[in-house]
C-alpha cells in the first residue's frame, strides 16, 4: 500500500514538529508544511496531497479560505481540522463545506493521529462528540424519521449489530440496512458513534443503554 501524502498547515513550528513526528512514516509521508493559505496553495499545485491538516487561525486569510479553495479546485484532497477555537458555529460551518472532521488542539494529540488513521484508511469523519451535540441541537425539530428508523437508530446506539437489531425487530438483515441508511442519511451521520450522539441528543435512549460499542 502506497504511503499517504499529508500536508500540514500550521503557523506554530513546534506544533508541526510534534504532528510530524507522531506520524507512522511508514503509511504517512509528510510531504509539506505550510504557514499560510498562499504556501499551501502553492505546494498543492506542485505535489499530490491526498490529507492536509489545517489550523484555521493562519498568517493572513483564514484557515476557511483554503477550505473554499480545496473544495473547489482540488475536491480529492480531505481536510481534518485542527483548531484551538471551540466556536461550534465556525467548525460545523467548516464540516458543511466539506472538511472531514475536527480536533481541538487541547485534546491529546492520540486523537488526531486516530483522526487522520479514520479519514485515510476508513474514509470516514472524525466528528467529536462536542460538535456532533450541536448539529443535533441545531437540526432539532427538521428531522423527521419514521417508526421503524426510530427503532434502528436506538440499536445502532445501544451497540447491537445489523444482525442483531433483524432478530430484535424480526426483520431481515437487508431491511435493517435500508432503515440504517436511510436514518443515517437524514441525520447526516456517516459513523455508529453520531448516530449514538443524535439518539442521546433527541432523547431515543438514555445514556444508561449506551454500550462501549455504541460509543466507538
Amino acid at each position: 500500500m502506497r504511503r499517504i501524502n499529508v500536508q500540514i498547515v500550521e503557523d506554530h513550528p513546534a506544533i508541526q514538529f510534534a504532528i510530524r513526528n507522531s506520524l507512522d512514516k511508514e503509511q504517512y509521508y509528510v510531504r509539506h508544511c505550510a504557514v499560510s493559505v498562499e504556501e499551501a496553495e502553492s505546494q498543492a499545485a506542485k505535489s499530490p496531497i491526498d490529507i492536509t491538516i489545517l489550523d484555521l487561525n493562519l498568517q493572513g486569510n483564514s484557515g476557511e479560505a483554503l477550505l473554499e479553495s480545496y473544495r473547489k479546485n482540488r475536491p480529492n484532497i480531505r481536510i481534518l481540522i485542527y483548531s484551538a477555537t471551540v466556536n461550534m458555529q465556525v467548525i460545523d460551518r467548516c464540516i458543511e463545506n466539506g472538511a472531514y472532521g475536527y480536533v481541538r488542539k487541547c485534546s491529546p494529540l492520540q486523537e488526531l493521529i486516530t483522526a487522520i488513521d479514520k479519514i485515510a484508511i476508513n474514509d470516514t469523519r472524525h466528528i467529536p462528540h462536542e460538535l456532533a451535540a450541536y448539529r443535533y441541537r441545531k437540526l432539532a425539530g427538521s428531522i423527521s424519521l419514521t417508526p421503524r428508523e426510530k427503532e434502528v437508530a436506538q440499536l445502532v446506539a445501544s451497540g447491537y449489530t445489523n444482525q442483531v437489531i433483524a432478530g430484535r425487530l424480526n426483520i431481515s438483515e437487508r431491511t435493517v440496512n435500508i432503515h440504517r441508511s436511510n436514518m443515517m442519511r437524514k441525520i447526516d451521520a456517516h459513523t455508529a458513534s453520531e448516530v449514538t450522539v443524535f439518539a442521546l441528543e433527541s432523547g431515543l435512549i438514555m445514556s444508561d443503554d449506551v454500550t462501549p460499542a455504541g460509543i466507538r
